[in-house]
């Protein structure tokens, strides 16, 4: 995943910082769209769980 800051792009993961050039960007997009898709995954299931300890109370 990069970050970035100060208009500089911070890869967390080194292997993927060398192997992201290499990639088509079909490839670079499908990684892209598994991390949106698993990020929306885990914010839906907190949001899930924020709900139903509010109905619970009900």
């Amino acid at each position: 995943m990069k970050v970035k800051k100060d208009n500089k792009m911070i890869f967390q993961h080194k292997t993927l910082e060398e192997r992201w050039g290499q990639m088509s960007l079909s490839q670079q997009m499908g990684n892209i769209g598994s991390e949106v898709s698993r990020a929306a995954f885990w914010y839906l299931k907190k949001i899930k769980n924020i709900l139903l300890i509010l109905f619970q109370e009900f």
